[in-house]
């Protein structure tokens, strides 16, 4: 393999990474002489995935610490962490390699001296002399292998990063430096934050939450990074007031970085986290939302989830009317089962009933628009809500009592050959209805030159290029 030339040797070890054991034969292919070190470290440092954080990574962050030529390289993150508190249950119970002698009742703190050095350089780097406190609470997470305090401090040397992928059950410590890079602050002040990232993904990780629910306050530092382009999200929620945590202090900024074009939030109980996104994202082109399951009732921290108001989410997308492209915003499962079933009494109907969204004219560049039945149906006629640039509307998650309605209403709409625009797709849950319903509609899409179609494609989480991994579940 000697006489090989590079750019063959290259193409080996692209193969070689498609493979799920890749960091090891590229681990070993780069200590089989300098010129495959040469070749396969780029290679081999371009993804790193922490899936069971173990002591292992821990040297690994070391390292990359102190070689921060070597941390530029890595170009994708996909890590997974549990709250502290597991993190010490689990390395007393299971892992002996952070076991202390005296028995699992205390943790396991670090005493080699060349990792307490990484971390007393890496605090330093971090806070200012005035954070003495928070830097005391991080030194003590890092002493005991706290997993997501060492991801963070890996974070801040990862200047070549494009794609994060995170899934945790809450945060402690990450939240707090990602609002540290929002504000430009120690040790983000001297140049532009994680300047190569383009796309997050936050997730929940369902196996190990004690809460089945994120803070939408970790999501919002990354709509103020400098090249942020593409967010997704999963379960988001406030918190509850149990909850042990100090409350963060407001993100306010200083700059007016606003990069982010994509946004695709799932699952979510807890609006004005996703009001605030919105407003962070003033030149916003695609938006996809899908509402989590509502409570009346508060959760085991003590949080209520917060009604969603279809007027009050149009409001507050005005800011990027000129801007936004696609639209989607629906229910999922576990929302429309529990919509179907709730016992409602007239007061709270009458609180939480689903209104119309408005009317969506504001909206000059709208192309897409997938759309949720019931926040269509209200005052204002189907035929009236939307702007002349829609090409592409989808109704999903049909009232059954309107379904004649909104045929006839679409009838008309697709007729309508003097209207202000003319649509190129419609697309509609057909399924169950007797043709001689639809031919009428169908007669006149085929007449208009537009494309009907029976299947939305549903929101999915990993929907971008590439996607995001959960085989780890499996792992």
């Amino acid at each position: 393999m000697q006489r090989l030339p590079n750019e063959l040797l290259a193409i080996i070890g692209e193969y070689t990474r498609e493979e799920e054991s890749f960091t090891k034969a590229l681990c070993a292919l780069t200590r089989c002489c300098r010129r495959f070190h040469q070749v396969y470290q780029p290679l081999l440092y371009s993804i790193i995935r922490i899936y069971r954080f173990d002591f292992s990574h821990v040297t690994m962050i070391a390292h990359l610490w102190r070689a921060p030529d070597v941390a530029r390289l890595v170009q994708r993150l996909e890590v997974i962490w549990a709250s502290c508190a597991k993190t010490i249950e689990t390395s007393n119970a299971i892992n002996h390699t952070f076991c202390s002698p005296s028995g699992p009742k205390e943790p396991y703190r670090l005493d080699q001296p060349d990792l307490l050095e990484v971390i007393d350089h890496a605090l330093a780097e971090i806070f200012m002399p005035s954070e003495a406190e928070a830097s005391l609470k991080w030194r003590s997470h890092l002493e005991i292998l706290c997993g997501e305090a060492w991801v963070a401090v890996l974070l801040v040397r990862l200047t070549g990063l494009r794609t994060l992928w995170v899934a945790h059950d809450c945060s402690f410590l990450m939240a707090d430096l990602l609002y540290k890079a929002a504000r430009r602050e120690q040790p983000f002040h001297r140049v532009p934050p994680l300047p190569q990232l383009l796309e997050v993904a936050s997730h929940c990780d369902l196996r190990q939450a004690v809460r089945p629910w994120m803070d939408p306050e970790f999501l919002t530092p990354f709509f103020y990074l400098p090249a942020v382009r593409t967010i997704e999200g999963s379960a988001f929620s406030q918190r509850g007031r149990f909850d042990p945590r100090p409350p963060l202090a407001p993100l306010t900024v200083k700059h007016a970085t606003r990069p982010v074009r994509e946004l695709t939030i799932s699952n979510v109980t807890y609006w004005p986290g996703l009001f605030d996104w919105i407003a962070a994202s003033t030149h916003l082109e695609y938006l996809s939302v899908m509402i989590g399951r509502y409570s009346r009732w508060d959760d085991m921290m003590g949080a209520r989830d917060v009604p969603f108001s279809a007027p009050r989410f149009r409001r507050s997308l005005l800011p990027v009317a000129s801007s936004l492209r696609t639209l989607r915003l629906e229910g999922s499962n576990a929302y429309n089962t529990a919509w179907q079933l709730e016992q409602w009494t007239d007061a709270d109907f009458a609180e939480h009933a689903e209104e119309q969204i408005g009317s969506l004219k504001p909206f000059t560049v709208l192309e897409n628009l997938v759309m949720r039945h019931s926040f269509l149906i209200g005052e204002i006629p189907l035929t009236e809500l939307f702007p002349a640039s829609l090409k592409s509307l989808s109704i999903v998650d049909i009232v059954d009592e309107f379904y004649s309605d909104l045929l006839s209403d679409l009838w008309t709409l697709v007729r309508d050959r003097t209207s202000s625009f003319q649509l190129e797709e419609l697309g509609i849950d057909l399924a169950g209805l007797p043709e001689e319903t639809l031919s009428s509609l169908r007669n006149e899409c085929d007449t208009a030159g537009i494309r009907l179609k029976s299947d939305v494609p549903p929101l999915d989480p990993c929907r971008r290029r590439g996607g995001f991994p959960y085989r780890y579940v499996n792992s």
